[in-house]
Protein backbone atom coordinates (compact mmCIF):
# COMPACT_ATOMS: atom_id res chain seq x y z
CA UNK A 1 0.00 0.00 0.00
CA UNK A 2 3.16 2.45 1.06
CA UNK A 3 4.10 1.72 -2.28
CA UNK A 4 0.97 1.82 -4.71
CA UNK A 5 -0.37 4.80 -3.02
CA UNK A 6 1.60 7.67 -4.47
CA UNK A 7 1.22 6.15 -8.14
CA UNK A 8 -2.32 5.73 -7.25
CA UNK A 9 -2.27 9.49 -6.38
CA UNK A 10 0.26 10.11 -9.34
CA UNK A 11 -2.54 8.85 -12.22
CA UNK A 12 -4.95 11.02 -10.38
CA UNK A 13 -2.66 14.01 -10.52
CA UNK A 14 -1.86 13.75 -13.90
CA UNK A 15 -5.78 13.25 -15.24
CA UNK A 16 -6.35 16.52 -13.31
CA UNK A 17 -3.37 18.01 -15.38
CA UNK A 18 -4.35 16.45 -18.63
CA UNK A 19 -8.22 18.43 -18.14
CA UNK A 20 -6.70 21.23 -16.20
CA UNK A 21 -6.60 23.32 -19.57
CA UNK A 22 -10.24 22.61 -20.14
CA UNK A 23 -11.64 22.74 -16.99
CA UNK A 24 -10.16 26.55 -16.34
CA UNK A 25 -10.97 27.91 -19.57
CA UNK A 26 -14.46 26.85 -19.24
CA UNK A 27 -14.61 29.32 -15.87
CA UNK A 28 -13.59 32.04 -18.58
CA UNK A 29 -15.80 31.42 -21.60
CA UNK A 30 -17.00 35.00 -22.28
CA UNK A 31 -14.82 36.98 -19.53
CA UNK A 32 -11.53 37.16 -21.38
CA UNK A 33 -10.43 38.29 -24.75
CA UNK A 34 -11.84 36.18 -27.79
CA UNK A 35 -13.44 33.57 -25.71
CA UNK A 36 -16.92 32.42 -26.77
CA UNK A 37 -18.20 29.53 -26.37
CA UNK A 38 -17.66 28.36 -29.98
CA UNK A 39 -14.29 29.29 -29.45
CA UNK A 40 -13.88 27.10 -26.35
CA UNK A 41 -15.66 24.66 -28.37
CA UNK A 42 -12.63 24.83 -31.30
CA UNK A 43 -10.50 24.35 -28.20
CA UNK A 44 -11.79 21.30 -26.80
CA UNK A 45 -11.26 20.18 -30.19
CA UNK A 46 -7.83 21.12 -30.39
CA UNK A 47 -7.33 19.35 -26.87
CA UNK A 48 -9.18 16.00 -28.19
CA UNK A 49 -6.66 15.79 -31.20
CA UNK A 50 -3.58 16.97 -29.56
CA UNK A 51 -4.00 14.21 -26.80
CA UNK A 52 -3.82 11.72 -29.57
CA UNK A 53 0.23 12.39 -28.91
CA UNK A 54 0.24 11.17 -25.68
CA UNK A 55 -1.12 7.74 -26.98
CA UNK A 56 2.03 7.28 -29.07
CA UNK A 57 3.44 7.57 -25.32
CA UNK A 58 1.22 4.47 -24.66
CA UNK A 59 2.11 2.10 -26.83
CA UNK A 60 5.64 1.63 -25.27
CA UNK A 61 5.42 1.94 -21.00
CA UNK A 62 4.67 -1.71 -21.87
CA UNK A 63 7.45 -2.53 -23.05
CA UNK A 64 9.98 -0.44 -20.73
CA UNK A 65 8.04 -0.61 -17.64
CA UNK A 66 9.20 -4.32 -17.27
CA UNK A 67 12.59 -3.85 -18.01
CA UNK A 68 12.99 -0.71 -16.17
CA UNK A 69 11.57 -2.99 -13.10
CA UNK A 70 13.45 -6.08 -13.87
CA UNK A 71 16.78 -3.74 -14.39
CA UNK A 72 15.93 -1.95 -10.80
CA UNK A 73 15.42 -5.86 -9.39
CA UNK A 74 19.06 -6.32 -10.51
CA UNK A 75 20.58 -2.82 -9.55
CA UNK A 76 21.64 -2.72 -13.38
CA UNK A 77 21.18 1.46 -14.36
CA UNK A 78 22.76 0.61 -17.70
CA UNK A 79 20.35 -1.37 -19.15
CA UNK A 80 17.20 0.94 -17.22
CA UNK A 81 19.46 4.20 -19.29
CA UNK A 82 20.06 2.03 -22.74
CA UNK A 83 16.02 0.76 -22.70
CA UNK A 84 15.08 4.53 -22.18
CA UNK A 85 16.96 5.85 -24.72
CA UNK A 86 16.02 3.35 -26.88
CA UNK A 87 12.44 3.71 -25.90
CA UNK A 88 12.87 7.76 -26.50
CA UNK A 89 13.89 7.48 -29.80
CA UNK A 90 10.93 5.64 -31.06
CA UNK A 91 8.74 8.09 -29.62
CA UNK A 92 10.45 10.57 -30.74
CA UNK A 93 10.47 9.09 -33.87
CA UNK A 94 6.81 8.91 -34.22
CA UNK A 95 6.03 11.92 -32.43
CA UNK A 96 7.62 14.13 -34.79
CA UNK A 97 5.96 13.78 -37.90
CA UNK A 98 2.90 13.91 -36.20
CA UNK A 99 3.88 17.20 -34.36
CA UNK A 100 5.08 18.19 -38.45
CA UNK A 101 1.67 17.66 -39.42
CA UNK A 102 -0.26 19.83 -36.98
CA UNK A 103 2.25 22.49 -37.84
CA UNK A 104 1.63 22.28 -41.08
CA UNK A 105 -2.04 21.50 -41.26
CA UNK A 106 -3.49 22.16 -38.00
CA UNK A 107 -6.17 23.89 -39.75
CA UNK A 108 -6.65 20.98 -41.89
CA UNK A 109 -6.91 18.51 -39.53
CA UNK A 110 -8.97 20.63 -37.63
CA UNK A 111 -11.68 20.49 -40.54
CA UNK A 112 -12.97 17.70 -40.00
CA UNK A 113 -14.77 19.15 -36.82
CA UNK A 114 -16.57 21.40 -39.62
CA UNK A 115 -15.35 24.53 -41.37
CA UNK A 116 -15.51 26.77 -38.44
CA UNK A 117 -12.43 24.72 -36.48
CA UNK A 118 -10.06 25.46 -38.51
CA UNK A 119 -9.45 28.70 -36.40
CA UNK A 120 -8.12 26.59 -33.78
CA UNK A 121 -4.75 25.58 -35.47
CA UNK A 122 -2.33 27.63 -33.79
CA UNK A 123 -3.82 26.75 -30.41
CA UNK A 124 -3.93 22.40 -32.04
CA UNK A 125 0.28 23.25 -32.28
CA UNK A 126 0.69 25.10 -28.43
CA UNK A 127 -1.49 22.08 -27.26
CA UNK A 128 0.46 19.13 -29.38
CA UNK A 129 3.90 20.59 -28.57
CA UNK A 130 2.33 20.58 -25.30
CA UNK A 131 1.36 16.86 -25.32
CA UNK A 132 4.17 15.82 -27.36
CA UNK A 133 6.83 17.34 -24.78
CA UNK A 134 5.29 15.59 -22.21
CA UNK A 135 4.68 12.24 -23.61
CA UNK A 136 8.35 12.14 -24.56
CA UNK A 137 9.11 13.42 -20.83
CA UNK A 138 6.83 11.25 -19.44
CA UNK A 139 9.22 8.25 -20.05
CA UNK A 140 11.51 9.37 -16.89
CA UNK A 141 8.31 9.03 -15.08
CA UNK A 142 8.40 4.84 -15.61
CA UNK A 143 11.57 5.32 -14.15
CA UNK A 144 10.51 6.93 -11.30
CA UNK A 145 7.61 5.17 -10.67
CA UNK A 146 9.68 2.33 -9.94
CA UNK A 147 12.34 3.73 -8.20
CA UNK A 148 11.16 6.67 -6.31
CA UNK A 149 7.27 6.59 -6.33
CA UNK A 150 6.55 9.56 -3.97
CA UNK A 151 8.99 11.97 -5.98
CA UNK A 152 7.16 11.12 -9.15
CA UNK A 153 4.07 12.30 -7.35
CA UNK A 154 5.89 15.30 -5.67
CA UNK A 155 6.58 16.23 -9.78
CA UNK A 156 2.72 15.91 -10.81
CA UNK A 157 2.20 18.45 -8.12
CA UNK A 158 4.50 21.42 -8.76
CA UNK A 159 3.35 20.87 -12.57
CA UNK A 160 -0.21 20.62 -11.50
CA UNK A 161 0.38 24.02 -9.38
CA UNK A 162 2.47 26.17 -12.40
CA UNK A 163 0.25 25.02 -14.84
CA UNK A 164 -3.23 26.12 -12.79
CA UNK A 165 -0.60 29.30 -11.91
CA UNK A 166 0.08 30.33 -15.20
CA UNK A 167 -3.40 29.43 -16.68
CA UNK A 168 -5.04 31.59 -14.00
CA UNK A 169 -2.52 34.27 -15.20
CA UNK A 170 -2.71 33.67 -18.64
CA UNK A 171 -6.16 32.72 -19.28
CA UNK A 172 -7.77 36.30 -19.11
CA UNK A 173 -5.09 38.05 -20.75
CA UNK A 174 -4.86 36.07 -24.23
CA UNK A 175 -8.01 33.36 -23.90
CA UNK A 176 -7.43 30.01 -25.38
CA UNK A 177 -3.69 30.48 -26.26
CA UNK A 178 -3.08 31.40 -22.77
CA UNK A 179 -4.21 28.21 -21.52
CA UNK A 180 -2.57 26.53 -24.53
CA UNK A 181 0.60 28.30 -23.39
CA UNK A 182 -0.25 27.13 -19.47
CA UNK A 183 -0.65 23.47 -20.90
CA UNK A 184 2.58 23.90 -22.80
CA UNK A 185 4.66 25.47 -19.55
CA UNK A 186 3.58 22.44 -17.55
Amino acid sequence: LGFAAPIAAYGLTNLLIQRLDVVLLGLFVGRAPGLTLVSFGVFCAAVEVAGGLRKVRQAFDPLLAPIVAGGRARHDTATIMTALARVGRWVLATQLPLIGVLALSGGLVLSIFGPGFRAGAQVLLLLGLAHGTNAFAGLAETVLMVERPVLNLVNSIVTLVLQCGLSLILIPRLGATGAALAMLAG
